[in-house]
């Protein structure tokens, strides 16, 4: 034991004895009480704090702390730890303001209604308070927390329970009363599917904070006597399935009874399956700084309802008075899932978030949606004062293909909304469907969501008309414009899903020379399949494809078309890019794929000197075939692709630095390789002009000539050969050369031409009958390699010199040493 002067503080240290007596008696100072060891703090033990604010201190690890038999006066501060159990009645102490309990193995604490009282338990053990009051706060593990659940007073101003399952508080007033005294409870993080009870007449606060459950949450209920009062409620973290999202399969129910204002807050942390049941509350609002879906609110008569905040809410179902008044402020988006019904209004003039709510039919108040894009559904005709205006933003107006059909069928309709820009219908099914777009209040974009299996015809629509399917029709549906008397007339079609779909009736869009086409995969999946979409357009000139999935245009096969553009599509896939066969067409076009997808395409033009296809492809995997016989200018790209050019045309044909297959036809064509390591092949049919190729690869090509040239003029000339690449000639060979090195090359005099050198290099003899021969020369500073077939199948009138359309002569600009370069199967390989 410490003693001081008066006055001064004195520490005083309890021993295992009794301690009583002046040597256990404070002064004036703010004295400290300590029973710090073992077994100090004993029965019979009679402390006196005398003046000051003093303090008792009781740490006892051995054992449980308790307060039975123990004489506490004038000591205002009581601190009871133990690694027991504390079980503290301190309702016989004089003085005793502030309790502190601290028990790892449960906490037992009554106080009088004038301590407030801080408990936590560090384990998963029961907690009970009985009395106490002013401002508490208590912790605890997963396990019960009862707070004034016996026949003493208490009068907590405040509680504040962190952890815990089931939590039970009340403010008592008296012994047998519920008492007014009590204005917040905050609750954080009990177990999750323990419930919350609250019992206070004078409660208007109440705050929940990360109540997250793996499956449920425990519901909330505050009990109270009827009178005039308003509650708050602020979530902070509150959500079923702790899954951020709304999850069906169970709600968390806050329910007060005779609250006559509710006030529901949303902080921090979003939060979701809230249900909120308010049965006598007129008014509530609903404050969203971060994102809040609530399962159900119910206030059966609420008039009023104010929704605000930063960010979104949705109430998936309400209940509110026949006549109730929604007025949003919201700018983060305001979604009812549950139609107003007939009487009731939503006003959302100042709401600038994307709202979604529906109206009932013969709905008689004027709704209001502001500057989001905002979705309003409708359920039929409006009644007597009933009207929508969407406001600002691009707003939609969702109901049945049937309704569709019904609201614009005539102009009372367009009197009823204003301010919608989509007009969005379930499938057509069974009869056809005919939707008048001149009745629709200036609306020009429509969406068929669902697989359509009545045919939708689409009429009146003006010009820039937009239809979107998000699923596929097996119908021949139509679209119309209501003028389509310009040159340029447009209309914009978009495909959306998670995944392609299949059309199997053409869309016949006529009399417009621009299509602007969308494709749109929604969901985070790989794109498993494209978007097939036969199209009939008569008129078409210019079709561009943007999105980021593929799509195929097989059916588009209209001859006016002189530009299709689908570099705009984004996937990297090999059903993201752009499938198409071309029609007939009739003059020159210039067809763009995707600049990153696969592409197929096949075009074709009218078979006129003056018409061809400019193409380029990206780095995808192309297949381009050029079915036109004219003079096309390819560009392939990057990535692994085909070009094959049938029938005549001087067709230009551009590689880039994946592996490239080209096959040209009988014309004079022009083949660039790219450079890259990757392995290409050209292919040179019976040219009946000259062929010129040109590679920048080191080693990977091969040159296949496909067919035997018609005039010895007409050969094929190739520049940037090098040691590894190819020539084939099984394809202009009569009979395979034996294999083997060519040998040495053949020399003439000076004043040689190279017809003489044609000729002697198919001046074979009679001996060398049977097989084709191959030999080689220079001249003019570029190498020529010759196959002879005259004898190859003994004919009998060899004139020994160079037949046109029988021997083959291909040209290697620049000076090549050929001699030990050898055949196998006709195939040369460069050295």
């Amino acid at each position: 034991m410490t003693c001081k002067g008066i006055g001064e503080y004195r520490a005083i240290t309890l021993t295992t004895g009794v301690d009583q007596g002046t040597a256990f008696t404070g002064g004036a100072g703010n004295d400290t009480f300590n029973a710090s060891a073992t077994a100090t703090f004993n029965a019979l033990d009679s402390l006196n704090g005398g003046a000051g604010t003093d303090t008792l201190n009781v740490l006892d690890n051995a054992a449980a702390v308790a307060t039975a038999n123990r004489t506490v006066t004038n000591i205002e501060v009581a601190n009871l730890s133990s690694s027991g159990t504390v079980t503290a009645d301190t309702t016989g102490w004089t003085g005793l303001t502030t309790l502190t309990a601290v028990g790892s193995g449960g906490v037992n604490v009554t106080a009088a209604s004038t301590t407030t009282i801080t408990a936590s338990n560090t384990g998963a053990n029961a907690m009970a308070i009985i009395g106490g009051g002013g401002a508490s706060t208590f912790a605890t593990g997963a396990a019960a927390v009862t707070i004034g659940q016996t026949a003493v007073a208490n009068a907590f101003t405040s509680v504040a329970v962190t952890g815990g399952s089931t939590i039970a508080i009340t403010d008592k007033g008296t012994a047998t009363t519920t008492g007014s005294t009590l204005k917040t409870v905050s609750v954080t993080g009990n177990a999750a599917s323990d419930d919350v009870t609250v019992t206070a007449n004078g409660l208007t606060a109440l705050n929940l904070t990360t109540m997250m459950g793996a499956t449920t949450v425990g519901d909330v209920t505050v009990t109270a006597a009827a009178a005039t009062r308003a509650l708050t409620v602020t979530l902070n973290g509150m959500d079923t399935a702790a899954d951020g999202a709304a999850t069906g399969a169970a709600t968390a129910t806050i329910t007060d009874a005779t609250a006559t204002s509710l006030a529901i807050n949303a902080v921090t942390a979003k939060s979701y399956d809230i249900t909120a049941v308010a049965g006598a509350a007129t008014a509530v609002t609903v404050n969203a700084d971060v994102a809040l879906q609530m399962d159900a609110l119910t206030a059966g008569v609420a008039t009023t309802v104010g929704i605000s905040g930063a960010a979104g809410v949705t109430i998936t179902a309400d209940t509110l008075a026949a006549a109730a008044v929604i007025t949003s402020t919201n700018t983060g988006g305001v979604t009812l899932t549950q139609n107003l019904t007939a009487n009731q209004q939503f006003v959302g003039t100042a709401s600038s978030g994307a709202d979604a709510i529906g109206v009932a039919i013969a709905g008689t108040k004027a709704i209001t949606t502001g500057a989001g894009n905002d979705t309003v559904t409708y359920s039929g005709a409006l009644g007597s004062g009933g009207s929508i205006d969407a406001g600002d933003g691009t707003d939609t107006l969702l109901t049945t293909a049937a309704l569709a059909v019904t609201a614009t069928g005539s102009a009372t309709f367009a009197g009823t909304v204003s301010n919608f820009e989509v007009l969005k219908f379930s499938a057509t099914t069974g009869a056809a469907r005919a939707i008048n777009m001149a009745n629709a209040d200036g609306i020009n974009s429509l969406i068929s969501a669902g697989v359509d299996t009545g045919a939708l015809t689409i009429t009146g629509a003006a010009a820039n008309f937009t239809y979107t399917q998000t699923a596929a029709s097996n119908q021949a549906d139509s679209i119309a414009l209501a003028s389509d008397v310009g040159t340029s007339d447009n209309v914009n079609l978009a495909f959306s899903a998670a995944d392609g779909f299949t059309n199997t009736g053409a869309l016949t869009v006529a009399n417009v020379e621009t299509l602007t086409i969308t494709t749109d995969d929604t969901d985070t999946t790989a794109t498993t399949a494209v978007f097939v979409a036969p199209i009939t357009a008569t008129s078409v000139k210019t079709v561009t494809v943007t999105g980021d999935a593929g799509i195929d245009l097989t059916g588009l096969t209209a001859t006016t078309i002189t530009s299709l553009d689908a570099s705009g599509l984004t996937g990297t896939g090999a059903v993201e890019g752009l499938a198409w066969t071309a029609g007939a067409l009739a003059a020159s076009s210039t067809i763009k794929g995707s600049a990153t997808g696969d592409n197929t395409v096949t075009f074709s033009a009218a078979n006129t000197a003056s018409t061809f296809v400019t193409y380029t492809g990206g780095s995808g995997a192309d297949t381009v075939t050029g079915s036109n016989g004219l003079n096309n200018v390819v560009d392939l790209g990057n990535g692994t692709n085909s070009y094959t050019q049938a029938g005549a045309g001087n067709a230009t044909v551009t590689g880039g630095t994946g592996a490239d297959t080209i096959s040209v036809g009988t014309g004079s064509n022009t083949v660039h390789l790219g450079g890259g390591t990757t392995a290409n092949q050209v292919t040179v049919g019976a040219a009946a002009g000259l062929n010129v190729i040109d590679t920048t690869s080191t080693g990977v090509d091969t040159i296949v000539l496909g067919g035997v040239q018609t005039a010895a003029g007409y050969y094929t000339s190739v520049t940037g050969l090098a040691a590894g690449d190819k020539i084939d000639f099984s394809g202009v060979t009569t009979v395979a050369r034996a294999d083997g090195a060519l040998g040495a090359k053949i020399t003439l005099g000076g004043a040689s031409t190279f017809a003489n050198y044609l000729d002697a290099a198919t001046a074979t003899t009679i001996a060398d009958a049977g097989a084709s021969l191959m030999s080689w020369f220079q001249f003019g500073g570029n190498t020529y390699i010759v196959v002879d077939n005259t004898l190859a199948a003994l004919t009998p009138d060899d004139t020994n010199t160079f037949q046109d359309g029988v021997d083959s002569v291909i040209e290697l600009v620049g000076l090549y040493t050929l001699t030990t370069a050898a055949t196998a199967t006709d195939v040369l390989t460069l050295v």
